[in-house]
């Protein structure tokens, strides 16, 4: 919980950690990540390929998080 409170109020994050690019972006942060890590492939899935040549942010954010919501709400209806 205190590193999701960090992210969460953190404005940037530089970090060669994957799981601490997350959930920076997830809370609508920005990120760079400096790794070579094949979990590269979660940004790109996100539609920010980037994240390891600039600081960035997920545009839409709002708008996937309120698809992904509805989605599971039918999941459970």
């Amino acid at each position: 919980m205190d590193y999701l409170l960090l992210y969460r109020n953190a404005s940037e994050v530089y970090s060669d950690r994957v799981h601490a690019c997350i959930p920076t972006l997830a809370f609508g942060n920005k990120a760079r990540l400096f790794s070579n890590s094949p979990r590269i492939a979660l940004f790109e899935n996100a539609k920010i390929p980037n994240v390891r040549e600039r600081l960035v942010s997920i545009e839409g954010l709002k708008e996937m998080q309120d698809k992904q919501i509805a989605f599971l709400a039918s999941l459970l209806q």
